[in-house]
């Protein structure tokens, strides 16, 4: 090679940084405790039997209107409607 040229250039080798807490002792300095999520009890469970129904393009079309309107879930408005045409049938929770 070149005498005036190195065979391989000089490595310039990063060192790692060291941790930001490297001086910190942990079991002198305790942790920030974040305030925890507040459970809420859970309102009385509502069972649901799965339905399964075949429906023409029409009534799918106004289910997926009333989604997007109403901010209703499909089942909701299902439930909705029919308790509106028939009532409760004299059902008892």
């Amino acid at each position: 090679m070149n005498d005036a040229l190195p065979e391989r250039p000089t490595t310039s080798r990063r060192l790692p940084k060291p941790a930001a807490d490297v001086n910190v002792d942990p079991i002198e300095n305790l942790p920030i405790k974040m305030p925890g999520v507040i459970s809420v009890p859970a309102s009385q469970k509502v069972l649901r039997t799965p339905v399964s129904t075949r429906l023409d393009d029409e009534t799918i079309y106004i289910l997926n209107r009333v989604k997007l309107d109403e901010k209703l879930k499909i089942y909701e408005a299902i439930e909705l409607a029919v308790k509106e045409k028939w009532g409760s049938r004299g059902f008892k929770k």
